[in-house]
């Protein structure tokens, strides 16, 4: 049985699987909306624990996504 004292070896985390945007893997090109994922989540952070300090809820505009155009961007095919 192994001591239970003797100290664990840190590993790296190692990712199971890379992430992939499907918009970057598709023909053509899909358009798609950005916008900063970090300043949203700081953002709702912020409002949460204001609202748990007594703020009133509301609705707040952060940041505008930015429009990426890509292939998929252009004029309705005819019928």
């Amino acid at each position: 049985m192994p001591d239970a004292a003797a100290p664990v070896p840190l590993v790296e985390p190692v990712p199971l699987v890379e992430p992939v945007s499907p918009v970057e893997h598709t023909l053509p090109p899909l358009t798609a909306l950005s916008h900063d994922v970090v300043a949203t989540g700081a953002h709702v952070a912020r409002r949460l624990f204001a609202v748990i300090d007594g703020a009133e809820p509301g609705a707040f505009l952060d940041s505008t996504p930015t429009l990426n155009p890509r292939g998929s961007t252009g004029p309705a095919p005819q019928r």
